[in-house]
């Protein structure tokens, strides 16, 4: 059956600190291994009072939206790219 009262997942932190603990910003443009364009919407965090078990969303320029992989953030070789739109 449906979940009744299944509240919407919480809200995205895009405060300077929260962010730039994944090495973003709000509103940066970031590109992935795999060349995908997106933007940085904050961080959501399992909870929001801790701050604990965070991940940071992309909304790519498609129109999805997801949490970056945690692996690919350990490996600036392999991983996400921060940059200028211009520069893309």
């Amino acid at each position: 059956g449906l979940l009744q009262g299944k509240k919407k997942g919480p809200a995205f932190h895009t405060a300077e600190e929260d962010c730039m603990r994944f090495g973003f910003r709000y509103r940066d443009i970031v590109r992935t291994p795999l060349g995908l364009l997106g933007t940085i919407l904050g961080v959501k965090y399992d909870n929001a009072e801790t701050k604990e078990a965070g991940r940071i969303w992309v909304r790519y320029n498609d129109g999805r939206e997801s949490p970056l992989e945690h692996k690919m953030l350990d490996v600036p070789s392999l991983g996400y790219r921060r940059g200028q739109e211009d520069k893309f």
